[in-house]
Parts: C-alpha cells; sequence; structure tokens
C-alpha cells in the first residue's frame, strides 16, 4: 500500500491538492527504482528492452488505486482525471495493463476548491490536476513497492523490496 499527493503551486488550479492511495499487485515490475532481480517482470537484454517470460498459468493480479482531490470537478472530468492517473501506472510498472491484470482507477472529487469556468482556464487548471494525478500515481506506487515486506504462503513466495 502506498500514498503521495501533490500539490499545484501556482498557474489556474493553483493550491489544489491531488492524491493517490494505491495497492499495488501488479504483474509488471517496478521501473526507474533498480527492482529486485527476482522481480516479475523479468530482465532487460542488451538493448534495453523488457523479457517478459510469461508462465504457462499466470496469476491474477490487480493495483487498484484510489485518486481524490478537492478541485471542484464535474462527473466528467472527474472521470477523464481517473483516465489520465492511468498514466502513472505506466510510468510506475513495466509491463501494465496486460490480460493478467485488473488494474483499475477511481477518482473522487470534493468540491471544496473552485477552478475557473471560462474555458480556457478552466482547461489549463483541468491538464494541471489530471497531469497531478498521474504524478501522484506514480509516486504512489513507488511508495508502495518501497514499503512492501515479503511474503511466504504455500503457493508463493514474494520477495520484499530490497535497496
Amino acid at each position: 500500500v502506498g500514498t503521495a499527493s501533490v500539490r499545484l503551486p501556482d498557474g489556474p488550479a493553483a493550491g489544489v491538492v491531488v492524491g493517490a492511495l494505491v495497492v499495488v499487485n501488479a504483474a509488471g515490475a517496478p521501473t526507474g527504482l533498480g527492482a529486485p532481480s527476482a522481480a516479475p517482470g523479468g530482465a532487460l537484454d542488451v538493448d534495453g528492452a523488457r523479457v517478459v517470460d510469461a508462465p504457462a498459468d499466470p496469476p491474477l493480479n490487480t493495483t487498484l488505486v484510489v485518486v481524490a482531490t478537492d478541485a471542484a470537478l464535474d462527473p466528467a472530468e472527474t472521470s477523464r482525471t481517473a483516465t489520465t492517473a492511468h498514466d502513472g501506472l505506466a510510468r510506475a510498472l513495466d509491463p501494465v495493463h496486460t490480460l493478467a491484470d485488473g488494474d483499475t482507477v477511481f477518482a473522487l472529487a470534493t468540491q471544496a476548491v473552485a477552478l475557473p469556468a471560462a474555458r480556457p482556464d478552466r482547461v489549463a487548471a483541468l491538464v494541471a490536476v489530471q497531469a497531478a494525478a498521474a504524478t501522484a500515481v506514480e509516486r504512489a506506487v513507488v511508495d508502495a513497492v518501497r514499503s512492501a515486506r515479503g511474503v511466504r504462503t504455500p503457493a508463493v513466495e514474494l520477495p520484499g523490496w530490497t535497496d
């Protein structure tokens, strides 16, 4: 489980906070973190491409995400924020959104901070909120992976994070 938040410092969405809570059980491996060699995403080949050894009977994995913001978003804007937040998973995990994954992102908006009503400023504010959502998800995945502890069951042994 990991968390992260981003406060927008300036622009039409100044002061808006976007936070993410993730539960990571991904089929892919964390990227850019010096992932442990036993990571399920496989190794990198000599050209830097990820080599994935897919098991004959792959486990079912999922990463669950909730993104929350205090911005006043309508339902369509909130839905689009959830869609954009998926980019944070793609930044932090490789591969992501495979047939073995059930990755999903939910979003909510508390309506506490009004955004501009005028179209050009509103679009700029929404882009900033949505970009912050992706960043918060990416950082929350990193937090979750770095917080992970090893688990051993009769069916599987999953290593914890080691630097």
